[in-house]
């Protein structure tokens, strides 16, 4: 399975230590590795958010968000559960229906 780091992923990746960039990575693969092998971990306690929008836990306190778009995952956010939580919000029911972001 093919994937994909958005642009606003990669701005807030810039952001964290070396130590979490490494963590998030590890994480990304994981999950990459998960769905390509069609068998989900339990501790990436990976959810549905919305009807494509998916989260997956990189530690107690970080959060990636991110889509399956065909064959390929993208991933668009990292941040805490409520900082995704008030990214989702910003959105309306109508733009998360049709929602797919562009990098």
């Amino acid at each position: 399975m093919k994937h994909l780091a958005l642009r606003s992923f990669l701005k807030k990746f810039n952001t964290y230590s070396s130590k979490e960039q490494t963590a998030i990575a590890e994480t990304v693969d994981q999950i990459v590795k998960s769905f390509a092998d069609h068998h989900v971990s339990h501790g990436l306690g990976i959810k549905k958010l919305y009807d494509k929008i998916y989260e997956a836990r990189i530690n107690l306190h970080l959060r990636i968000a991110f889509f399956i778009d065909k064959d390929t995952i993208k991933f668009f956010f990292i941040g805490n559960h409520d900082d995704i939580k008030r990214m989702l919000k910003t959105l309306s029911d109508r733009q998360l229906d049709s929602w797919s972001p562009t990098g």
